[in-house]
């Protein structure tokens, strides 16, 4: 996750500053990169988009080594499906239906998702990544979407599609909400700072 923070002091060694943060970060906190931005950047309000992935653990046993760490869904899921319908996110939509109701109170419900799409992971035989980039996003917006779309792809649903949810605009007619475990936040995107996004490709390098 990008931050940002503004002082009137010049940071003189980049690489000694970083290791000086991780030594006064909680264990759960890690700094991997900075970088000088112009005084105008804001890390929230600058932000184009925002991706955001979902772990699906689809076997039929659970693995205690993913505990917490996906979602683990022991029923069928038709993988073509479920690409079908990652499919017709794509674009513009008024996401009402797939939101926590409390979150939408004078705020705009639609958005746009510029992909959206499933991974298969090479190493972690049956586990799936649910990947979304768009906009902006709504409170609950992945876990809800995430846990509509399992309903369509294991058959509970398969007289209809998730544009039929969108369309309705009513929470009572999409599917469950997926627990917080699964969830995770990838990256954002800033068109207009390259700089950041040479710190992602630095974060990619030594994952």
């Amino acid at each position: 996750m990008t931050v940002n923070f503004k002082t009137q002091k010049t940071v003189q060694n980049f690489s000694k500053f970083l290791l000086s943060l991780n030594a006064l970060t909680n264990p759960g906190l890690s700094i991997v990169s900075m970088a000088e931005v112009d005084e105008n950047f804001d890390s929230r309000f600058s932000c184009q988009s925002r991706e955001y992935e979902y772990l699906i653990l689809n076997t039929k046993f659970p693995r205690p080594t993913w505990k917490n760490r996906a979602f683990w869904y022991q029923h069928k899921i038709d993988v073509p499906r479920l690409e079908a319908e990652l499919e017709l996110l794509k674009g513009e939509h008024d996401f009402r239906s797939l939101a926590k109701a409390v979150s939408m109170k004078n705020r705009s419900t639609v958005r746009t998702i510029l992909e959206a799409r499933l991974e298969r992971s090479a190493e972690f035989d049956g586990l799936y990544k649910v990947r979304i980039r768009a906009n902006g996003f709504l409170h609950n917006m992945i876990r809800i979407l995430t846990g509509t779309l399992l309903e369509i792809a294991n058959g509970k649903r398969k007289d209809t599609n998730i544009l039929q949810i969108l369309s309705s605009k009513d929470r009572t007619i999409a599917g469950i909400t997926l627990p917080p475990h699964g969830l995770y936040f990838v990256r954002a995107y800033y068109n207009s700072y390259p700089s950041i996004d040479s710190m992602y490709s630095f974060r990619d390098l030594y994952k």
